[in-house]
């Protein structure tokens, strides 16, 4: 999937992986919802492309949260949700 938004938020960095929200500016049935997103380091040439407001495009794989798999246990999606954010795509 191919995905055009803004930047709403500042990077997190782990080992492996930058994390940012995005928001989706593209007309689709994604439109002006937020993503979670992580894209590889190794695939990042310069870090400060991800700034808070910058527009940009990311191929990647999207994927719906879980529910919850225990009664009253965690649940992502529900967790998300209360953020407005509605799925993850990793580049």
């Amino acid at each position: 999937m191919t995905v055009i938004g803004i930047i709403e938020s500042e990077v997190k960095e782990t080992d492996y992986y930058y994390n940012v929200q995005l928001k989706v500016k593209q007309r689709d049935k994604l439109y002006n919802t937020k993503l979670n997103v992580y894209i590889k380091k190794n695939l990042m040439k310069d870090k400060n492309e991800l700034k808070y407001g910058n527009k940009i495009k990311i191929l990647g794989e999207y994927k719906e949260p879980e529910k919850a798999r225990n009664y009253k246990g965690f649940d992502y999606k529900k967790s998300l949700k209360t953020k407005k954010i509605y799925g993850n795509i990793k580049s």
